[in-house]
């Protein structure tokens, strides 16, 4: 059930980004000729804190948002509100496929055995489940601990990962998705022309 479910909501920002396309190219062209604000490369992400990392590939799971984000530029500007990226035009809450994939995978990162069930096949591991379920509901340090917390401690949080060029400058920002976007930024990290 979760599984249909990411996938349909996977589909749907795919959907609204190559609707999205054509403006975002207009917008990107006319940036561009002003040296104003383009998108290089934006990721929307959860369970990795960088852009490529081996280790991490597995267990996170990433959007590329880049068209969505230049879609938004207006006066080379952009500014995301301090609310989950989530519920905005071409993107959708990684959390679900997440949690999803790390009932799929034990421990040690193995695919669990399959499982027969009717004529159904479940791939998961019990003790990835079992894992699972202690970690976000039962917390041994304390019974008020909310879920959110401990999915945050857990880089369960998105970050939106952004690359972004003004001029000729690059730089590159990275903000959780309860935090606001604005570009430029100051506190942007210049990584080079």
């Amino acid at each position: 059930l979760l599984r249909s479910h990411s996938n349909k909501a996977r589909e749907d920002p795919e959907r609204q980004a190559l609707l999205m396309s054509r403006q975002a190219s207009i917008k990107k062209r006319a940036e561009e000729k002003k040296d104003g604000l383009v998108i290089v490369k934006a990721i929307y992400m959860i369970g990795a804190d960088k852009f490529e990392t081996k280790e991490s590939e597995r267990r996170s799971v990433t959007l590329d948002v880049t068209t969505q984000l230049q879609f938004w530029v207006v006066d080379s500007k952009l500014e995301l509100p301090s609310s989950s990226k989530s519920q905005m035009l071409g993107f959708y809450d990684l959390t679900v496929e997440y949690l999803d994939d790390l009932i799929d995978y034990d421990s040690f990162g193995e695919k669990g055995k399959g499982q027969e069930s009717g004529d159904k096949k479940y791939f998961f591991s019990v003790n990835s489940f079992k894992t699972w379920w202690q970690t976000y509901w039962n917390d041994p340090n304390s019974k008020k601990r909310s879920l959110h917390k401990t999915m945050m401690e857990r880089k369960c949080v998105p970050i939106l990962n952004v690359e972004y060029k003004l001029g000729s400058q690059l730089y590159r920002i990275v903000v959780r998705d309860d935090e606001p976007l604005i570009l430029p930024n100051a506190t942007a990290t210049f990584i080079g022309t």
